[in-house]
């Protein structure tokens, strides 16, 4: 599913939820705001998932890579986030990770250097 630059408005919807099979998913460049929703960290066949710029807010979920084993690109650049970035993003073979834009604290795991890791910004 791809809603990027639609200019969305509000939070994820929860009905995603039910979309289990979902793989990908880009809501980037609309005005969406709020905590992200703890659904989207648990889709099981999730490769690439895509919220950066918005207005999102609140902190990322510390069991990522157990929830979504797939997942090689997350992009959560440009929006309100805070927090530290969770130690377990160092357990995951990210392809493209972009959290820049952010309010994040604290250090960047020392592990974050998946074999297959392009991008890190």
């Amino acid at each position: 599913i791809s809603f990027t630059d639609n200019l969305l408005e509000g939070s994820i919807p929860p009905e995603y939820a039910k979309l289990v099979n979902l793989d990908t998913l880009s809501l980037s460049f609309n005005l969406m705001d709020g905590p992200l929703a703890s659904f989207v960290f648990e889709y099981e066949d999730m490769v690439h998932l895509d919220l950066a710029h918005n207005f999102f807010t609140g902190t990322l979920p510390d069991g990522l890579h157990l929830t979504e084993p797939n997942l090689q690109d997350l992009f959560l650049e440009n929006n309100d986030l805070q927090g530290t970035i969770p130690d377990t993003f160092a357990n995951v073979d990210w392809k493209r990770l972009h959290l820049n834009g952010n309010n994040f604290g604290g250090t960047i795991p020392r592990k974050i250097n998946a074999p297959h890791l392009e991008e890190l910004k």
